[in-house]
């Protein structure tokens, strides 16, 4: 055991070591207090504390915290940092509740090409998300495709 607490191996062979364990708990529990500073309205102490959790590669953080990660930087203003949060979150978890984060902070980046794609990316993977189509006709309107936008507007509601 004592190789495995400096990450030579574990007594059971599985490659992890106890430096690992300790680790992965460090992070759910950073995960756990940003969460907690999330549901008291503590938004900046969240952002920290989740952005220290993640640590420089985001192993061992399950996907939704992205989101939370970047839903919290775009009500701070924190565009580009929401949508690097989203884009890091899509390659992890692919899902319309990422890639939607990703265009919403493109579109409020007026990166609106960019926000589109994302957006359709979304859509692709969730047709049914009133929210995607609502920035879907956002983006179409900024970019002067009033005929899209009716279109999408029509499928928002």
């Amino acid at each position: 055991l004592r190789g495995a607490a400096k990450g030579g191996g574990s007594a059971g062979g599985g490659g992890g070591g106890v430096s690992e364990v300790v680790a992965a708990e460090e992070v759910r529990a950073k995960l756990l207090l940003a969460d907690i500073h999330r549901a008291q309205g503590r938004k900046e102490e969240a952002v920290q504390v989740y952005v220290e959790a993640m640590g420089k590669d985001g192993a061992g953080v399950p996907g939704p915290v992205y989101v939370r990660l970047g839903t919290l930087q775009l009500g701070l203003g924190k565009l580009e940092d929401a949508r690097d949060s989203f884009l890091w979150g899509a390659q992890i978890w692919p899902c319309g509740l990422t890639w939607q984060g990703v265009g919403v902070a493109y579109y409020r980046l007026r990166e609106y090409e960019r926000a589109e794609q994302a957006l359709n990316e979304a859509n692709l993977l969730d047709n049914l998300c009133p929210t995607t189509w609502a920035y879907l006709a956002l983006t179409a309107l900024a970019v002067g495709c009033a005929e899209e936008a009716d279109l999408a507007l029509a499928q928002a509601l």
